[in-house]
């Protein structure tokens, strides 16, 4: 019963951290500690991971973590456990003529891959392999919008409009004209079009050729687990290309907003600029989901546009992301703590602070400027939020800075995770694949 091993291998887990925890008065949890759970197929020393260390009596394996809660428990579980394949999901087969030099191609996961040995080896020579990629890289590109003070990655809140439910996401700014479920599998399936758009921008064929591109290059396991629904929207050209944005009654899924006038109604997707809006917005699930900022929903719509403030805010002691109280080891938050903190509290409240648009705009230019080598992007400068999805941006699409500057820090910050260079290498392989 080979299929029953996650199961009782995650209770196991759950167990584990209860008694660690519970051991130094961190946790509290009613736990009944008579309920066994067992396997048909008893695990062997064989069976268990690096991590992990058998118990020859329960016949199962476990491991130690400590942990303050079940978000952080299962962040760290999940960095643990990132190399485990996704049951029943479904990739794109490839055929030896879509190998680059340099992989080799396996007819039987009708995939592409890099003969090596170590993890080091293969770092280096996916370096080599998947390089060139300055095709999707201008060198006038100046981040995600060509101003900092442009609206960044949406999160609507609920709020009373003509649309119909079908079609709702909870912002009124961005209409939108298709709405689309995912599946297990990552396939979408339409649930509510608005007909009465033009029929180039109502063209399911063009819609799902969108997607194929999003799926193709985002990490399928990522996808899986935090998106929920893709919208097809338009604000008109060259406004907000694409956005993200946790679903207005499901605060830990997420919706892909795509604007389909700026995406274009024909022709090749992977341009310069839907790449990089799109790697971007991507960055924001990454950091934001639920495992790495747990959603607060402490407040009502009504509260929020008020704008109170929450006991979640007022009691986190790591980075509010606006979104909620960052985990410890989320990477936002450790990358507050490295390149934010000692400026977010003093210097930046300038631009938080500021009470007109102008204002605004005004002390934002000036925390940028006066900071000309701390940023990626003058976009980058917005907020933490956006640096990091920036900064993503830039490690996915270039190759590893050697520079001292602040900016280069940040991009290097990504290489300190195995799973997020892996995800780079994935990204930087279809990209190449698509030039």
């Amino acid at each position: 019963m080979k299929n029953l091993r996650p199961l009782v291998l995650i209770l196991t887990l759950i167990f584990a951290f209860m008694l660690t925890a519970c051991d130094e008065g961190s946790y509290e949890d009613d736990y009944d500690q008579d309920e066994t759970y067992e396997d048909e197929a008893p695990l062997t020393e064989a069976d268990c991971y690096e991590d992990e260390t058998y118990d020859p009596e329960t016949q199962t394996c476990t491991i130690d973590i400590v942990c303050e809660d079940d978000a952080e428990c299962d962040l760290i579980l999940a960095e643990l456990y990132t190399d485990d394949e996704l049951a029943n999901l479904e990739f794109y087969a490839l055929t030896a003529d879509d190998c680059l030099p340099g992989e080799t191609y396996d007819p039987d996961e009708q995939t592409c891959y890099i003969e090596c040995d170590t993890d080091a080896e293969c770092d280096a020579l996916a370096e080599e392999i998947y390089s060139d990629l300055d095709v999707y890289f201008n060198d006038s590109y100046n981040g995600r919008s060509d101003s900092p003070t442009a609206p960044a990655s949406k999160s609507p809140v609920n709020t009373t409009t003509n649309t119909p439910d079908d079609l709702s996401n909870g912002d009124p700014d961005l209409p939108t004209i298709a709405r689309y479920t995912l599946d297990g599998n990552l396939d979408i399936t339409l649930a509510g079009l608005d007909d009465s758009q033009p029929d180039a921008q109502i063209n399911q064929q063009r819609h799902q050729e969108i997607w194929a591109f999003l799926r193709q290059i985002l990490p399928a396991d990522l996808l899986l687990s935090d998106v929920s629904e893709y919208h097809i929207f338009t604000d008109g050209t060259e406004e907000i290309l694409a956005y993200v944005s946790p679903l207005p009654d499901d605060p830990n899924h997420w919706l892909i907003g795509i604007d389909i006038a700026d995406a274009g109604t024909t022709g090749k997707v992977n341009t310069r600029d839907f790449v990089h809006t799109t790697i971007h917005e991507f960055a924001h699930i990454l950091t934001l989901e639920d495992a790495q900022v747990p959603p607060d929903t402490s407040l009502s719509a009504a509260e929020i546009e008020d704008g109170v403030e929450s006991e979640v805010a007022l009691a986190c002691t790591t980075f509010y992301t606006g979104e909620g109280c960052a985990l410890n080891n989320a990477y936002i938050n450790q990358f507050f703590n490295k390149f934010w903190a000692d400026v977010y509290y003093n210097e930046f409240q300038d631009v938080e602070w500021a009470e007109t648009d102008e204002e605004y705009e005004d002390a934002l230019l000036a925390f940028y400027e006066a900071r000309p080598d701390w940023f990626v992007t003058e976009y980058a400068a917005t907020n933490p939020g956006e640096d990091i999805a920036e900064s993503f941006t830039y490690f996915v699409l270039q190759e590893k800075p050697t520079g001292s500057s602040i900016a280069d820090q940040k991009v290097r910050f990504f290489y300190d995770y195995p799973a997020l260079v892996a995800m780079r290498n994935h990204m930087r392989s279809e990209l190449a694949r698509m030039k």
